[in-house]
């Protein structure tokens, strides 16, 4: 009688695993105490803006949102674990958010470009952003980034917000070695799946597309436009709504401090766990 033979393969021995690709904070980024100031209005005086500038304003507080979110995530998740598996969870969480900002960035470039420049609001509008010093310069920035050519609009289209090519995927997936983390992994509850050989060769897709053949230098020049196009962005609309504020007296009142940050962590000293106990 024939010995029944496993189906399962035989392991193979490997060489280590590399270690999970990040980068770290910008060197000039630095915290401060701070204070956060509240601006009131009312709906009736939102509703007596004219529609286009009542939907830009809220637009451009959507995007804001989402961006300051999204970048607070970012820095969060910058910490490096002790732990091999938490930081396998840790570099996937990393590398998602980073996709994220990316989507939101070039669609908040989209709107500036389709939706402000050339239209009669911005017309009526951009003339009083580029009156305040930093408002003329985040037109300037924003303006430098758009094209459908540029990097962050390339990532997006390509690599986030739609999912990257057969052809894509497969010539990352040509250049890693059999060092990477070729896994799935997975416990009783589905928040614990990750597949981290998925996240190389989606971030190698990432990194092939600046077209430099060096990888820290491809990851700190994706971070560096990100960082610059978000800083832009937010600027940019909070410049323009103190501009549509100051020519319709939207908000009434001085400004109110509301929260003292001198006591709480700064950036850095704040972090996200990648990997926590099941629940039932």
């Amino acid at each position: 009688m024939r010995k029944h033979r496993p189906s399962y393969r035989k392991p193979v021995r490997r060489k280590p695993i590399r270690k999970a690709i990040r980068v770290h904070a910008p060197p000039s980024l630095t915290f401060q105490p701070n204070t956060v100031y509240q601006f009131s209005t009312r709906k009736q005086a939102l509703a007596d803006l004219p529609e286009d500038a009542r939907c830009i304003l809220l637009l451009g507080g959507h995007i804001v949102n989402e961006l300051t979110t999204l970048n607070r995530l970012l820095l969060f998740s910058m910490k490096v674990w002790n732990d091999p598996i938490e930081n396998t969870y840790a570099s996937v969480q990393y590398w998602t958010i980073t996709r994220l900002i990316i989507g939101k960035v070039a669609e908040g470039l989209d709107v500036f470009q389709r939706r402000i420049l050339g239209k009669p609001f911005g017309r009526t509008n951009l003339p009083l952003v580029e009156m305040r010093p930093e408002g003329a310069q985040a037109v300037v920035k924003l303006k430098m980034m758009l094209g459908d050519t540029g990097l962050l609009r390339r990532l997006r289209n390509h690599h986030t917000f739609h999912n990257p090519s057969d052809d894509l995927l497969t010539a990352a997936f040509a250049k890693l070695s059999e060092t990477e983390n070729w896994s799935m992994m997975a416990a009783t509850s589905r928040h614990t799946v990750l597949f981290p050989m998925s996240n190389v060769v989606v971030t190698q897709a990432l990194i092939d597309a600046t077209g430099k053949a060096d990888i820290r230098e491809a990851i700190e020049l994706i971070r560096d436009e990100l960082l610059n196009a978000a800083d832009a962005l937010i600027l940019f609309f909070e410049s323009l709504t103190i501009a549509i504020s100051d020519a319709n007296d939207l908000f009434f009142g001085a400004p109110v401090a509301v929260k003292d940050t001198r006591d709480l962590p700064d950036g850095l000293e704040v972090r996200i766990p990648p990997l926590c106990r099941d629940t039932k």
